[in-house]
């Protein structure tokens, strides 16, 4: 997700990281799901995913059998 242009603070909410610097008292008061913030880069993955998956991706390259 970072090499498609989301921040490392998006990517890291999207995989239910802490943040390091997040104490006990962050962790309280921060209850604010981010489901807007985290929808956008979900759905940039899944599009990247389904060019590789259909071949449309022009960074990869198709194996021959």
């Amino acid at each position: 997700m970072a090499a498609l242009g989301f921040p490392p603070h998006v990517v890291e909410k999207v995989l239910n990281h802490v943040t390091a610097g997040a104490g006990p008292l962050a962790r309280v008061f921060q209850r604010h799901d981010h489901a807007e913030e985290r929808r956008r880069p979900l759905e940039t993955w899944g599009r990247k995913v389904m060019e590789i998956v259909e071949g449309t991706d022009a960074e990869v390259i198709a194996l021959r059998r």
